[in-house]
């Protein structure tokens, strides 16, 4: 049985049908094939999923009722993807990876350096926005990332402004750009804690300018070297996506050691770990276990325990 994603317009009530878009509906039954055994989760690309009750309709115009509607809720740091623009296939590659790692935001960069020229601009945009929606079916990530228009450097940092609270950084390849271990541990280390988002900025082929480079330090960007090699812009960026996000859930759960118990396997998050329904079930899902536990210390110094059963429900 395979579960497919399926990406709509919106998710508003269990039972309330809905058509779905022409391509989805193409792509759904005459490129995947799905059958009756196999399982469709539809998704809003706002955090919103329901299970696919049933489909009716012909081949040109496709009805799906939705079932119960989970609402996932956004990691606590945002991670924005600032990517000069690459060519065509590179481009693409970078996209849909960025959606898989679960970027918030992706802002393509018009650079200096940039060897594609962008032509049919609306055209274009329509065409990243699928390889986005793509990367999010592929990955089963319910958050769609915005994609913002193509815009100059100076452009793309005064629409993201001064915001406090965030951390900043480049892929350089500067001689006093620190490495991926020193950025780690001085500043990835405890951004869950410190920070609301992370600006990642990744150069086109040619790489950013010595202009582009002094601005991004104006702005508080700190160079990072991956590894002592020259990367393309499609590695470095597809990298640092995974370094980061692997860096950030380290940080935010440290996490969840397992244990078993009476013939079940329980999830134990670290002490003091904040957690909801949905985010307790996605974590026994991902983990295939029976449950989740999260301690507290509470202020008479006592202990209280929170036991999450594996559908999210708290175990009284």
């Amino acid at each position: 049985m395979a579960i497919f994603y399926v990406h709509v317009a919106a998710l508003v009530r269990e039972g309330i049908p809905l058509e779905l878009p022409a391509d989805e509906a193409h792509h759904l039954l005459h490129v995947l094939r799905a059958g009756k055994s196999d399982t469709i989760i539809l998704f809003d690309g706002q955090g919103k999923t329901a299970p696919c009750i049933s489909l009716d309709g012909n081949g040109k115009r496709i009805i799906a009722m939705p079932g119960q509607i989970t609402e996932h809720r956004r990691p606590k740091v945002q991670l924005h993807l600032m990517q000069g623009i690459t060519k065509h296939a590179s481009m693409d590659d970078i996209l849909r990876r960025a959606a898989e790692w679960g970027v918030t935001a992706v802002h393509p960069l018009i650079c200096k350096h940039c060897e594609m020229k962008l032509s049919n601009f609306d055209k274009r945009m329509a065409h990243w926005q699928n390889i986005l929606i793509n990367g999010c079916k592929q990955s089963k990530n319910p958050f769609l990332p915005q994609l913002h228009g193509p815009l100059p450097l100076p452009s793309a940092l005064q629409e993201n402004g001064e915001e406090k609270n965030v951390l900043r950084a480049v892929a350089s390849l500067e001689n006093h750009a620190i490495s991926w271990h020193e950025f780690r541990s001085l500043h990835l280390q405890h951004a869950s804690q410190q920070c609301v988002a992370v600006h990642l900025a990744i150069g086109p082929e040619g790489d950013f300018s010595a202009e582009e480079y002094a601005i991004l330090r104006d702005h508080r960007f700190i160079p990072v070297r991956l590894c002592p090699r020259i990367l393309t812009s499609e590695t470095a960026a597809i990298s640092l996506l995974a370094a980061l996000q692997l860096g950030l859930e380290e940080d935010v759960t440290q996490l969840l050691a397992a244990y078993h118990a009476s013939g079940n396997r329980y999830l134990v998050a670290a002490l003091g770990t904040e957690m909801d329904a949905s985010t307790a079930r996605a974590h026994c899902q991902t983990n295939c276990a029976d449950g989740l536990l999260v301690g507290k210390i509470l202020e008479s110094g006592h202990y209280s325990l929170r036991i999450f059963n594996s559908d999210g429900s708290e175990a009284e």
